[in-house]
């Protein structure tokens, strides 16, 4: 069987995925947007994305009605710095479908093992029949291409930009949540591990930020199956 072909060469850069009823957007970044794109698709149609906001719009207003742009293509060296000037820019944890405020990739260049993917399976466990055909029958007929010309011109308009955050020193009450250590526990109460932020546990377990602060200000039980705290 022929390899899939891409409609353009590997892009490096940022994008976003935009809700066309409400403007709500996702931003992220890659070394290859085209698969990056592909992999998006893939989990959503699945409702395994780990967007758990993205999931839920994507479920209610359906494939047609977002929009997928690159924003900006750049060298890998800024590809974080950059992520982090258009998720600040748009706003996109707070009034988006991004789910970590700060931008970071712990899986780069690594890859499951087989013990965690088969974890993974039968904690979504499989599609029902009815799920699939409503997917199915969301995408009948679309085509999404990217529009290369359109990237480049965006590509240049946005070169030399300084970082919306560049210059700008983060509030002391932002740092105490976001970057103060959190332990992880069950929901019977058995230590699993420290983090080293609340950034960082959100990203790696795909929980909502807000979701593990209201765990450790007591304003909820657990969230995911999970309690969470402060370290002192």
């Amino acid at each position: 069987m022929a390899k899939k072909k891409f409609p353009i060469n590997r892009v490096v850069g940022v994008y976003k995925i935009t809700n066309i009823i409400n403007n709500k957007v996702y931003v992220g970044s890659a070394f290859d947007i085209n698969v990056r794109w592909c992999k998006h698709l893939n989990e959503l149609k699945k409702n395994k994305h780990h967007s758990s906001k993205l999931q839920r719009a994507f479920n209610k207003y359906g494939l047609p009605n977002f929009k997928f742009d690159v924003i900006e293509a750049c060298d890998k060296k800024v590809l974080l710095e950059r992520e982090q000037y258009y998720l600040d820019l748009n706003n996109s944890f707070y009034s988006g479908y991004n789910c970590t405020l700060i931008v970071n990739h712990p899986m780069s260049g690594k890859f499951h093992s087989e013990e965690t993917k088969n974890k993974m399976r039968k904690k979504h466990g499989p599609m029902s029949e009815e799920t699939k055909k409503k997917l199915s029958d969301l995408n009948i007929g679309k085509k999404y291409d990217f529009n290369p010309e359109k990237n480049r011109k965006i590509s240049e308009a946005l070169i030399g930009k300084p970082s919306f955050m560049k210059g700008k020193e983060r509030s002391k009450e932002f740092k105490e949540k976001h970057y103060k250590k959190i332990n992880q526990f069950t929901k019977e109460g058995i230590f699993i591990k420290e983090w080293t932020s609340m950034s960082e546990c959100a990203k790696i377990l795909s929980i909502d930020n807000s979701s593990i602060s209201k765990v450790c200000l007591g304003k909820l039980k657990s969230t995911k199956k999970f309690k969470f705290s402060y370290v002192n």
